[in-house]
């Protein structure tokens, strides 16, 4: 009689065991993505405003300068990758380094922004 309690024990508390083992959870949380406030600098481009390095937005894609070197990426502060392939309306800028901390003034007033972005 001992040893069928001692194996029924046993079985009990290997069945209980394994029950511990499984679960189900949910996870639920908010992200926030900021966009930039975009200034209307040409025919196509745009320039991303007060900003630390001269990105650019044209073509659904952000594009930062860089010493010689034009970056692109989704976002307009990160995830930057080297293209060989930049649109005219990008290359046509003259100097990207002048767009460095941009804003747009026109007599005082701020110049309306146009966003292509959606």
């Amino acid at each position: 009689m001992t040893f069928r309690r001692s194996i029924l024990s046993i079985a009990t508390t290997a069945l209980l065991g394994l029950g511990a083992c499984y679960g189900t959870t949910t996870v639920r949380g908010q992200a926030y993505v900021t966009t930039p406030q975009l200034e209307y600098i040409g025919p196509d481009v745009q320039v991303v405003a007060d900003y630390d390095a001269p990105v650019f937005y044209s073509q659904s894609y952000y594009w930062r300068y860089d010493n010689g070197i034009w970056l692109r990426s989704s976002y307009h502060d990160r995830g930057f990758a080297r293209v060989t392939v930049v649109p005219h309306a990008v290359l046509s800028i003259r100097t990207p380094t002048a767009y460095v901390h941009y804003h747009a003034h026109v007599m005082g007033n701020r110049r309306p922004v146009r966003d292509h972005r959606y």
